[in-house]
């Protein structure tokens, strides 16, 4: 019989606490992101397989201020380097 409490449906991701520095991201992450303070630079993860997931919110509603900037890491975005 399987521990149901460990199960992860896909696509699922576990949110982080409050980011409002530069940092870099995990597959299978979700970041909500205050840059209240000042812009802030996501470094994905060196490697990456099809289909990780990682989710970014606008905490704060800030974004517009100042942006987040993905740094790619060598990898592609959405298929596109």
């Amino acid at each position: 019989m399987s521990n149901l409490k460990d199960f992860q449906p896909p696509g699922y991701v576990a949110w982080q606490a409050v980011q409002t520095a530069s940092f870099t991201a995990s597959a299978g992450r979700g970041y909500p992101i205050n840059t209240t303070g000042g812009a802030v630079t996501v470094t994905l993860p060196a490697a990456a397989s099809r289909g990780d997931t990682i989710e970014f919110s606008d905490y704060g509603n800030k974004f517009k201020n100042n942006n987040v900037t993905l740094n790619l890491n060598g990898l592609k975005f959405q298929g596109a380097s």
